[in-house]
Parts: structure tokens; C-alpha cells; sequence
């Protein structure tokens, strides 16, 4: 930008583990997460918090659109990234001579929280003369 040379993200991809620490799904370019289940939910930041040092920032995003009626990802209205480690650009020299056109996959971990929203029934007494 400018004539100035940078390292630029291009493209998150992570794979998704539960506490149990079986992959139930993937997350990448969208920003998308999707669900081992076909399921999928595609996101728009809201707001971003910096993280630890040295690590990518903490988000909240906003669901936009989701790719099937049932399924983990299906019924996801915010997606939260906390606690992340690493993930920031690379240290190595951006310009004109080096490294121009490089892709560099960044390790990184973060835990993220899938938030839905519930709807309740209405209440009804059944009452008699």
C-alpha cells in the first residue's frame, strides 16, 4: 500500500477440536466454521480486542448465513475467539526483494465459543369451571 511492503493475512485454516479433543469440524476462508455434519456458519466481525502478545486478537462476529437447516453450525447467531496463541505475521523482511508474493502459514490456537439463540414456548394453564 503506498509503495510500503507488509505481511497481509490471507486466510484462516484451522481445524476445530472439542473438549474431548475430537475433530468435530474445520474453520477457514469467510470466515467459515464448518461442522464434520455437513453444517456451516459463515461470520462478520463485530469487534476485535488485542490478544496476548505476539498473538492474533480476540473477536466477536456476528452470524451471516449458514450452509444446512441441522447440524452444529446450523443454529450459531455469534462466534467468540479468546485465548489465542500466536497467529501474528511472520518477522522475516516484506518488501520488494524478499519475500514478495510468499505465503506463510502461521501456527496459532485460540478457543472459540458458538453461541445460539433459544427460543421458549409460551406457557399455558389449562384451568375449568
Amino acid at each position: 500500500s503506498g509503495g510500503a511492503y507488509a505481511w497481509a493475512p490471507l486466510a484462516p485454516q484451522a481445524n476445530l477440536f472439542n473438549d474431548e479433543g475430537k475433530l468435530i469440524g474445520t474453520h477457514f476462508i469467510g470466515p467459515t466454521w464448518q461442522g464434520n455434519d455437513g453444517s456451516s456458519v459463515v461470520g462478520s466481525k463485530l469487534v476485535a480486542a488485542p490478544g496476548e502478545a505476539g498473538a492474533v486478537p480476540w473477536l466477536l462476529l456476528k452470524a451471516v448465513s449458514h450452509a444446512a437447516e441441522a447440524g452444529r453450525f446450523s443454529d450459531v447467531t455469534y462466534v467468540q475467539r479468546l485465548s489465542t496463541v500466536g497467529g501474528i505475521a511472520p518477522s522475516d523482511v516484506c518488501d520488494a526483494t524478499h519475500n514478495l508474493g510468499t505465503i506463510a502459514q502461521v501456527p496459532y490456537s485460540a478457543e472459540y465459543f458458538f453461541y445460539e439463540t433459544k427460543t421458549h414456548g409460551n406457557v399455558k394453564q389449562c384451568g375449568g369451571s
